[in-house]
């Protein structure tokens, strides 16, 4: 993920204090470990629609 400073990714998946809401966000994934695993994936930016 260091390919993205600005991207929230290390904040989540640490275990610093911070203001982001981790347990709703692995909530979306299943678990932390699902949110790590699908972010190691390679994903298909095609799928993604510009609404």
């Amino acid at each position: 993920m260091s390919l993205y400073p600005w991207s929230s990714y290390e904040s989540v998946v640490s275990e610093k204090p911070t203001m982001l809401k981790r347990n709703e966000v692995f909530d979306l994934y299943g678990t932390k470990e699902d949110f790590i695993y699908y972010h190691g994936q390679e994903q298909n930016t095609n799928e993604i629609l510009d609404v």
